[in-house]
């Protein structure tokens, strides 16, 4: 749409950014109404985007509402993605600390450990699918408005002719090959049902079956831990202004970084366990990694959940 009114002071303007890659895209607005700065992760968590005044202005942000450091919004996909990672999280922190400090009934502790582990994993699991359908069930257009000399309002909407419609069509899974944050919450996913399969043999242990450990227990925590890190080393590269340069100001960034460290002690703890016999290398090497990866993946996953409820 063009600009309105005199000497353009009045905007209305749409812009479609569903297939934009990622790191930082800059849309000029018709006018003189400065730069629309748009990142896809922000766009994709329902975070505004920043404008840049004309005249090469430092860009600024469109938020007004105050910090919210807990909330409950149902409603909000990305509030579900936080949600169940921060919950998944703390079950895996509860397991951690069952390894780190034994109780004294060993059967308690072998069936708690299990099935803390398959609880976790489980949980793991419908966050990462709730990560994925946020990619293809995300607002594709962005509405501009400004009048005067005030900052714009910008929206995120579903349809170009209603910013915030009530209805709109719901995707169960879809497929965008050409979208940066697709495949890197494919491989997410991946991870998390890879993982899933060692928590499920994790269960069998304590009834003590014969059955091969490596492969149905270590190697697939390996595999997933590798796609878990696949996948936040992506997220950082789509939360930075450009891909060499670390976004130390943003969420987003901070929440993909402190998923790559609990993915780190996940897949460390996979590896001693597998590669050594030591009881002093299994518990500072298997079980530690697996206390501090967890309280990694518990900050991070409390970075996403502050995303989603300051938009």
């Amino acid at each position: 749409m063009p600009s309105t009114g005199p000497n353009h002071r009045n905007l209305s303007h749409r812009i479609h950014v569903r297939h934009q890659p990622f790191g930082d895209q800059r849309f000029p607005l018709p006018g003189e109404h400065g730069t629309v700065v748009w990142n896809s992760r922000s766009h994709r968590k329902g975070r505004k985007p920043r404008w840049q005044p004309p005249g090469g202005q430092a860009a600024l942000s469109t938020r007004t509402a105050p910090f919210r450091w807990w909330g409950w919004e149902p409603h909000n996909l990305s509030w579900w993605v936080g949600f169940l990672f921060t919950i998944g999280s703390v079950v895996w922190l509860v397991n951690g600390s069952l390894l780190m400090w034994p109780v004294a009934a060993r059967g308690f502790e072998n069936w708690s450990t299990a099935l803390s582990a398959f609880v976790g994993g489980s949980i793991f699991l419908f966050g990462a699918y709730a990560a994925l359908a946020e990619v293809f069930n995300r607002r594709p257009f962005l509405e501009v408005h400004r009048t005067g000399d005030a900052p714009p309002s910008i929206h995120l909407a579903h349809h170009p002719d209603q910013p915030t419609p009530r209805e709109k069509r719901w995707f169960l899974f879809a497929v965008e090959f050409g979208s940066w944050a697709w495949w890197l919450n494919a491989a997410q996913m991946v991870g998390a049902t890879v993982f899933l399969i060692a928590c499920a043999a994790g269960l069998l242990l304590p009834a003590g079956p014969s059955f091969p450990e490596r492969p149905w227990y270590w190697d697939p925590q390996m595999i997933g831990a590798s796609f878990f890190l696949l996948a936040s080393l992506m997220a950082l590269v789509e939360a930075q202004e450009k891909i060499w340069k670390p976004a130390w100001k943003r969420l987003g960034w901070h929440a993909a970084f402190f998923n790559g460290v609990g993915a780190v002690g996940f897949f460390l703890c996979a590896w001693y366990g597998a590669n050594t016999s030591s009881p002093d290398s299994l518990y500072w090497g298997s079980t530690f990694s697996t206390f501090w990866g967890s309280l990694a993946f518990l900050l991070a996953s409390y970075l996403m959940l502050l995303e989603a409820l300051n938009p």
